[in-house]
């Protein structure tokens, strides 16, 4: 058994499903026809906190140091 969380569009073949994992459910991310998978919900929710922490903090670095490629863009 499935549940789809972010289905994929026209403009990204993204989806996000739950699925029953014996004891919990568990999460895949599926990327065109690669897949990543979590063993529990917590597991993906706590990878994409810290990966949305990460992004945040190098946006911020960015706005007062930006590196060299984002330089010669200017």
């Amino acid at each position: 058994m499935t549940r789809e969380i972010i289905n994929p569009t026209k403009k990204q073949d993204i989806s996000v499903i739950t699925f029953w994992n014996k004891k919990t459910e568990g999460v895949q991310l599926t990327i065109n026809d690669k897949y990543i998978f979590f063993p529990t919900r917590e597991n993906a929710i706590n990878f994409f906190i810290k990966a949305t922490e990460k992004l945040e903090a190098q946006i911020k670095q960015d706005k007062t140091n930006p590196p060299w490629w984002q330089e010669i863009q200017k």
